[in-house]
C-alpha cells in the first residue's frame, strides 16, 4: 500500500540546521523541516542537473509527478524551462498557497527566541524569504484517466518532452508503480521518463518505504532512466 504523505511524515523525513553560520552554545539551533529555505537551493542544483542529463532547453516542457510543493519545477521555469508539476498529497494541496510563517515561528520559539523582535525576527524574517511557499503551478491530477491527463496537457502550450517522477516510486508498491508507468505512458509513447529516486529507502515504519537498490529499480523500470539522489547523483 502507498506511503501516504502528510506533513508528520514531512517533518520526520526532513529536518535541517537553518543557522549555516553558527549559532551561540547557549541555546540549540533552528531546525527546519519540508522547507522553502533549506530545499529550493537544492531543488535548483537538482534542476541543473536535468537540464544537463537531458539538454533541456526553452523549447521543452517538463511534467513533474509527485513534485511535492513543486521546488524543483518552480527551479526549472526559473531556469528557462517551462515545467508543471502534479501532486497528490491533501497535505500539498491544502497548503500550497499558504506561507510557511506559522511554521517558522515555531521553530524560532523553540530555541527560545522571539521571531516578533531582535534575534528571533531577524531569522524570522530571513527564513521566510519573500514569504511564499512556492511559484510552482501544482495540479491535483493523478493522470489516471483521459480527462486527467488532458488537464494536465492544458497546462502546456506543446507536447510533453519529458516526464519526470520525484521521490515518488518508493512510496508506491511494484504494482502501483506499473500502473504509474501504465498511465504516464499514455501521455505518449514516445516521452522519455525519468524516475528520481532515493536508493535504498527508508522501509521501516512509519515510512515503510519500497527500498530497492538502483540496479532493482531498473528492473521494474526497464525502459525508464533511473536517478538516484545522493552525494552525487546515479544514473541508470
Amino acid at each position: 500500500m502507498a506511503t501516504t504523505w502528510d506533513k508528520t511524515l514531512y517533518d520526520l523525513a526532513y529536518e535541517y540546521d537553518a543557522e549555516p553560520d553558527g549559532h551561540p552554545n547557549t541555546r540549540d539551533f533552528i531546525r527546519l523541516h519540508y522547507h522553502r529555505y533549506v530545499l529550493f537551493p537544492e531543488m535548483l542544483k537538482r534542476a541543473k542537473f536535468f537540464i544537463q542529463q537531458f539538454g533541456l532547453t526553452a523549447a521543452s516542457r517538463v511534467l513533474v509527478v509527485g513534485c511535492g510543493f513543486g521546488w524543483t519545477v518552480e527551479a526549472l521555469s526559473s531556469l528557462g524551462i517551462p515545467a508543471v508539476g502534479t501532486d497528490l498529497s491533501a497535505y500539498i494541496q491544502g497548503n500550497k498557497t499558504l506561507t510557511e510563517d506559522g511554521d517558522i515561528d515555531a521553530a524560532i520559539r523553540l530555541v527560545g527566541l522571539d521571531p516578533t523582535n531582535g534575534e528571533g525576527l531577524t531569522h524570522f524574517n530571513r527564513l521566510r524569504g519573500g514569504g511564499i511557499r512556492t511559484l510552482a503551478s501544482i495540479l491535483n491530477e493523478d493522470s489516471t484517466t483521459a480527462a486527467s491527463r488532458n488537464r494536465v496537457k492544458l497546462a502546456f502550450d506543446s507536447t510533453i518532452s519529458l516526464i519526470i517522477t520525484e521521490d515518488l516510486v518508493t512510496s508506491l508498491t511494484d504494482a502501483e508503480n506499473a500502473a504509474l508507468q501504465t498511465n504516464i505512458v499514455k501521455y505518449g509513447s514516445t516521452i522519455p521518463i525519468c524516475h528520481f529516486l532515493t536508493e535504498f529507502a527508508n522501509p521501516n515504519p512509519p515510512f515503510n518505504f519500497n527500498s530497492k537498490s538502483i540496479d532493482q529499480w531498473k528492473l521494474v523500470f526497464p525502459t525508464a532512466t533511473i536517478i538516484a539522489d545522493g552525494y552525487t547523483y546515479r544514473v541508470l
